[in-house]
């Protein structure tokens, strides 16, 4: 009887979370109307180490940040050279900016999912583990 191939099923249940996570990232920014675009476009990563998942990403541009934070500081007044040579000024004023997004969490079912499958999974090999190193030869 073979064993269980733990990598790629670490590899699926990675890959189904990051997507749910994605989905779930996803519809809390709708609400900045952007359905094109770098800030739109939200890419996910599943990182293993030592041949074990350890973890699962979304990954987007600094944009729904700062509409989740919002920005509090102030641009100093500045000159620079435009390409065409002109010197132009940029004044002093503060950035003010209201939060868009009301709330940006995690959904527990998506951490409680993850967690269980990855637990009974790492927890059956620990077992097989131990069986193989309490056997009597």
């Amino acid at each position: 009887m073979r064993g269980r191939d733990l990598i790629s099923e670490e590899k699926v249940i990675g890959k189904k979370y990051v997507k749910l996570l994605r989905n779930s990232f996803k519809s809390q920014i709708s609400v900045l109307n952007k359905r094109t675009g770098r800030t739109f476009k939200v890419g996910t990563r599943v990182r293993f180490r030592d041949l074990m998942l350890q973890s699962i990403a979304v990954r987007t541009t600094h944009v729904p940040f700062i509409n989740f934070y919002g920005v509090d500081k102030e641009r100093k007044e500045h000159y620079f050279k435009s390409k065409s040579g002109k010197v132009l000024t940029r004044k002093e004023h503060p950035f003010k900016l209201v939060s868009k997004i009301k709330d940006l969490n995690i959904p527990t079912a998506i951490i409680n999912g993850f967690a269980d499958e990855i637990g009974e999974l790492r927890g059956d090999a620990i077992i097989a583990t131990a069986d193989k190193q309490f056997q009597v030869k």
